[in-house]
């Protein structure tokens, strides 16, 4: 159980945080289930998907999604 103060007069409410996380844990559940059987059709419709001329490749996001992810890490692990 946690606490937190009512505007800041310090008065102290319990807080029950079990079923906010049994919420967040069922739908986490429910998205991994339902990834398990996207992942297996990927390779099957996605590469086939007519997409527009428009479209970049792979390769134009993965110079900068790499840099990004290398800042964000650097940020918060020191």
């Amino acid at each position: 159980m946690g606490y937190r103060t009512i505007f800041g007069i310090g008065m102290v409410q319990k807080v029950n945080l079990f079923k906010p996380l049994v919420s967040v844990f069922l739908c986490q559940f429910a998205g991994a289930i339902g990834s398990g059987f996207t992942a297996s059709s990927l390779e099957k419709w996605y590469l086939l998907l007519e997409k527009p001329t428009f479209t970049p490749s792979s390769q134009v996001f993965f110079r900068p999604g790499s840099y990004i992810i290398h800042l964000w890490e650097s940020h918060f692990m020191h």
